[in-house]
């Protein structure tokens, strides 16, 4: 499976690696499968560059639902979209009526936004079930950090009988060259769950990813970022003012 895997991986993202933006949805899927690679090899086998292609096309294979054949989700929104004024108009053409904001009281501004869709597939890679309406938004503050913020009208692992990421989750990356060695705090945090590490980078880099999620009137939203430590009750603030809208 892992060669059917790579095969579809490597077609997907030379055909849509050039116009995507990874959503914090996008972002979590990605850290969900490299902790599924880890446990089946021992650490990750991605590279920094990798992962950051994987996360903007989102093509990840999953343990299959017998009911449903699902094995994966693919998900790839555009970035089109730079005027805020236009997040109106592309949401019209998705019939989704979602609540999203311009800024958030800590200084994150809106920056650019895209629309896509999240598509279940089988271990061929072959489509099945309902392709789901993605709004995907990026912002940014004075300090260059970014926020993804998306918003989409279903969602396929719930079609498969899996429960909606819900609330708030933070993980601990460690991107590092392909001779290094792990430590035994590398390896105790590896086996807690604590740490993701991924093979492949020039030299050892420290990433804390953090992402909350929640759901409203049939639609599921999530915020994401790497770095920029929020913590809980700071992105819980900042969901609540989305929903103020």
């Amino acid at each position: 499976m892992k060669s059917d895997f790579d095969k579809w991986m490597k077609e997907a993202l030379a055909e849509r690696v050039q116009n995507v933006e990874p959503s914090a949805q996008m972002l979590e899927n990605i850290r969900k499968e490299a902790e599924e690679r880890r446990k089946e090899t021992g650490f990750m086998k991605f590279g920094m560059k990798k992962i950051v292609a994987v996360a903007a096309v989102c093509v990840m294979s999953v343990t299959a639902y017998a009911a449903t054949q699902l094995a994966g989700v693919s998900v790839g929104t555009t970035n089109n979209i730079t005027a805020y004024e236009d997040v109106a108009k592309a949401e019209k053409k998705l019939d989704m009526d979602a609540k999203y904001v311009e800024c958030f009281d800590n200084g994150f501004t809106f920056d650019r936004a895209g629309t896509g869709q999240e598509q279940g597939k089988d271990e061929e890679g072959n489509s099945i079930g309902n392709a789901y309406n993605v709004l995907a938004i990026s912002y940014k503050n004075e300090e260059g950090q970014i926020l993804h913020f998306s918003v989409q009208d279903g969602n396929s692992f719930v079609d498969a009988g899996q429960e909606a990421l819900t609330g708030y989750t933070v993980t601990a990356n460690k991107f590092v060259p392909p001779d290094y060695e792990l430590t035994e705090e590398d390896k105790e945090m590896q086996e807690a769950g604590e740490l993701n590490i991924a093979f492949g980078s020039e030299k050892v880099e420290l990433m804390t990813y953090e992402s909350y999620y929640w759901q409203d009137g049939g639609l599921y939203y999530s915020l994401g970022a790497f770095d920029c430590d929020f913590g809980e009750a700071s992105m819980r603030d900042m969901a609540a003012q989305i929903m103020a809208e």
